[in-house]
């Protein structure tokens, strides 16, 4: 692996500035960035697979990444992530939950993930930064479903108000785009 140059920012720098650790105190960041490991990763990569009984959370510190939700043999695109989404959340806090979704890099990057048995360790010596941790990681997934609940509320009114071209035309309306 190279070392990054004066103008590329380090693993570290990149994990302490991601909406995950950024809105920790140094304590906490300080607690936690070290004990994240890092992957380089390429196009067409799986991160994270349904049938994968790992339970790291990871974290996108560059590229991007496309999730997929399978329902018998097919798989639907349901998101794309960049740089700073926390994926794998679910499975990390409840072992016992099975991954939900395919996460597929959609160009070359760059991870870090945070063993469960880490966290766990953190757990066992009643650290701080466990909790910072997981007020974190809920506060990604507040916002990620804010989004969710943004985007199907788009899609139920355009269902509602006649489909996709029409909701087009209004949007493009709106926007003073169309005709």
């Amino acid at each position: 692996m190279s070392t990054p140059s004066a103008s590329e920012p380090s693993i570290d720098q990149l994990l302490r500035s991601t909406p995950l650790m950024a809105g920790l105190d140094r304590t906490a960041q300080d607690s936690l960035v070290w004990r994240f490991q890092h992957c380089r990763f390429k196009t067409g990569d799986a991160l994270i697979r349904t049938t994968d009984n790992n339970t790291d959370l990871v974290v996108l510190l560059d590229g991007f990444a496309e999730v997929y939700a399978r329902t018998g043999n097919k798989r639907y695109l349901v998101a794309i992530l960049d740089p700073g989404s926390v994926l794998g959340e679910m499975s990390f806090f409840d072992v016992a939950s099975p991954r939900t979704a395919d996460v597929v890099a959609a160009t070359a990057g760059t991870a870090a993930m945070l063993p469960r048995a880490v966290y766990d360790e953190l757990l066992a010596e009643q650290h701080p930064a466990a909790e910072s941790l997981e007020r974190a990681v809920l506060q990604a997934l507040s916002l990620r479903m804010q989004y969710t609940n943004e985007t199907l509320a788009e899609l139920l009114d355009t269902h509602k108000s006649g489909g996709l071209l029409t909701g087009l035309a209004r949007i493009f309306d709106q926007n003073g785009d169309a005709q």
